[in-house]
């Protein structure tokens, strides 16, 4: 059961032993927020509560993303998107082609005369251009040109792959799409259970349509696979923005199967992972397994366009900041703008994590961590502990004859032995001549 920081039950799941579960809520009050998670045995007569567990969230505004749809023809895919995109605040441009030389307009968000071409303008105010294979082919060869621009600038471009992609390949292999490689697939299921690569947690059951195609790149990210060496959006940085392709064309079965929660991390995934990355200096997020524990080492990066910029952190970030401590960041070796800094919390509870300038002392950005006290999620611990020994068992166990501890002669030198020999001799001449004499 999960339930909400007035302990009211937002949402539940029946599972047996060893099973995978989902629970989710949408979050409406912003701060720093704590779920409960609680399991129970449920009997004939009575259920026993076994565990409840604290979940910590930060809940805070995200800015607007400017999102751009061009698309051959209407699609169901697209629609899904854009209704709730723009529930959620992000400014939509929508450019549909209805017949050959006609298309229609749309936006979200935005006010009626917005400004929805195609053109180097409009691509600079974009964070993330979504198009769907046949409309990529269309562009003409200066557009495309455009689009290489703004990619090297930070646009982030996601590409849904059709059949009209596969067989005009050729024609943007060397551009747009350089790194990439698609060939048709003949043989393979048509219909897979996709696999989130970048969270290991996701377990995804309800199996979708994917093109026939086989996907791969150069030098790039598996964002979503099949499990089974199949990729299906694969992700290859250029510039100073991100291109991917998709071979997910019919995610919003995952709503009408009432899966709206895989189709939500689906799209979020792509959205944060490929839109344009902001400018200036902020924080970097923590790994989404992180459990941050009393007396452990944290690590706290920043992504910072300023040298000098320190780390404030401070517990107790709702009732008022105490133990106040200030860290500087420091640069590894190839002195880029990540920079990192480490500490040691001997309090539980929430931190205030700021990043402040030095020249002005100004805050360039902020966010809040929970961290866990040793009495606090046991069981994670205890699996910690099982996985790490499961992992050095199977090490020990596959360790290669080659790489095994061997005897291996190595030859005496003789002049050790002789004069082991004429010692003795000299010791046994010695003792006969004494006797004789």
């Amino acid at each position: 059961r999960l339930l909400d920081p007035a302990n009211n039950i937002v949402d539940d799941s029946r599972i047996k032993s060893g099973q995978y579960f989902s629970v989710s809520t949408p979050v409406k009050a912003r701060g720093n927020l704590e779920f409960s998670l609680q399991a129970w045995l449920t009997g004939a007569q009575q259920e026993v509560q076994l565990s409840e567990q604290l979940i910590p969230v930060e809940s805070s505004a995200v800015a607007p993303l400017n999102i751009m749809i061009r698309q051959s023809a209407p699609s169901f895919e697209t629609r899904q998107l854009q209704n709730h995109a723009a529930a959620m605040g992000h400014q939509i441009r929508i450019n549909t082609e209805i017949s050959k030389g006609k298309s229609i307009s749309q936006s979200a968000n935005l006010p009626v005369d917005t400004d929805t071409t195609f053109s180097p303008e409009i691509l600079a105010e974009q964070d993330l251009l979504i198009i769907d294979g046949r409309a990529l082919v269309d562009l003409t060869e200066g557009r495309k040109q455009w689009l290489s621009d703004a990619i090297d600038n930070g646009l982030g471009l996601l590409v849904l792959a059709d059949s009209a992609l596969l067989e005009n390949f050729s024609k943007l292999e060397t551009s747009v799409l350089n790194g990439f490689q698609l060939s048709p697939l003949s043989d393979a299921d048509p219909v897979v259970t996709p696999r989130l690569r970048t969270d290991i947690s996701t377990n995804w059951q309800e199996p979708l349509t994917i093109a026939a195609i086989q996907l791969n790149a150069d030098n790039a990210d598996i964002l979503i696979d099949d499990g089974k060496n199949r990729n299906l959006v694969i992700r290859r940085a250029r510039g100073l923005g991100n291109i991917a392709i998709s071979l997910i064309g019919h995610s919003h079965n995952w709503l009408t199967a009432g899966h709206s929660g895989d189709w939500g991390a689906y799209w979020s995934t792509l959205l944060s992972t490929l839109s344009r990355q902001p400018s200036g200096s902020f924080l970097l997020p923590q790994a989404g397994m992180d459990f941050l524990r009393v007396n452990q080492r944290i690590q706290v990066c920043a992504f910072s366009s300023e040298t000098a910029a320190n780390l404030a952190i401070s517990s107790g970030a709702d009732s008022g900041p105490t133990n106040l401590i200030e860290l500087k960041l420091a640069a590894d070796e190839m002195n880029s703008p990540r920079r990192c800094a480490y500490f040691w919390s001997d309090t539980g509870g929430w931190h205030r994590l700021q990043l402040v300038s030095v020249s002005n002392g100004s805050v360039l950005d902020q966010k809040s961590v929970y961290v866990f006290n040793a009495s606090q999620w046991q069981a994670q611990q205890r699996e910690q502990r099982v996985q790490s020994t499961l992992a050095m068992a199977i090490n020990t166990a596959t360790l290669s004859p080659s790489a095994e501890a061997k005897r291996v002669p190595r030859p005496m030198a003789p002049f050790w032995p002789w004069l082991i020999l004429v010692l003795t001799g000299s010791l046994l001449w010695l003792e006969r001549k004494l006797d004789f004499g």
